[in-house]
């Protein structure tokens, strides 16, 4: 658990380390990739195996979590 002093601590340590130079980043296409990154990370995929013989039928099916 974070707690205030942890807080404040790390708002004194970015204030002090921050040196804006002006520069300006467009952040949209990094945070697009990331976006497809994590939808094809949690993808549901339906991967189903049957398989029947003369002497058995089952179905076997592997659900990505």
């Amino acid at each position: 658990m974070i707690t205030m002093s942890d807080d404040n601590v790390m708002m004194k340590q970015i204030a002090e380390t921050h040196a804006p130079d002006g520069r300006e980043v467009d952040v949209k296409p990094l945070l697009h990739l990331v976006e497809d990154i994590l939808k094809r990370a949690t993808l549901q995929t339906d991967t189903s195996l049957t398989v029947s013989s003369e002497t058995c039928s089952y179905t076997v099916s592997f659900n990505k979590i």
